[in-house]
């Protein structure tokens, strides 16, 4: 990881191999944009502050604890 620096005022960038891999499609002018609110009505991110946000989740290994342990450190609702 390498931090670059063009010019003195600008934000730093950080370089980060796996992002550097290939490259990022970037929207083409008068591409449409979704409107992810209604493609996602159900979306798990609260609507408003404080409301509560319930994970479901079915667990086939161990590799899956990790989320499930992340839902619930940020106070999220996990049902397995």
């Amino acid at each position: 990881m390498e931090m670059t620096e063009e010019g003195g005022d600008g934000p730093r960038w950080i370089d980060i191999p796996s992002t550097s891999e290939g490259e990022l499609p970037s929207p083409e002018p008068g591409q449409l944009y979704h409107d992810l609110g209604s493609i996602y009505p159900d979306a798990p991110v609260p609507r408003i502050d404080g409301e509560l946000v319930i994970r479901r989740a079915v667990l086939h290994d161990v590799t899956g604890l990790d989320d499930i342990f992340n839902w619930a450190a940020e106070g999220e609702v996990v049902i397995v």
